[in-house]
């Protein structure tokens, strides 16, 4: 169940103020019911095909973040509106369109 005070969703959020707080060096980006922050584990909950990355270790390139996929957000870019998010070795820049499929993950 996502919804709700015992929902998955306010599980994660309740975690997350437990184990990665609001701090002045830390970037917000308010979406949906989520606070996205600098440092937050998420996890993409759709298939997308489409979106590019790139390694930040063989500076390969391609395209695809799938169900299930776990990262950290290492970026916000609240003037571009863009949030830079890690899986594995792969460098993803999202945006709104795409961001509406990453959730915080219960940790």
């Amino acid at each position: 169940m996502r919804k709700g005070d015992a929902g998955v969703n306010s599980l994660n959020v309740s975690m997350q103020s437990v184990l990665n707080p609001p701090a002045k060096f830390k970037t917000e980006k308010s979406f949906r019911e989520f606070v996205f922050r600098r440092f937050d584990k998420v996890m993409q909950i759709k298939n997308n095909y489409n979106i590019e990355w790139e390694s930040v270790v063989t500076g390969e390139k391609g395209r695809g973040v799938f169900n299930g996929d776990i990262g950290y957000i290492e970026d916000i870019d609240l003037e571009n509106q863009q949030v830079t998010v890690m899986f594995d070795d792969k460098k993803l820049s999202m945006t709104s369109q795409t961001l509406r499929n990453l959730n915080l993950p219960t940790q």
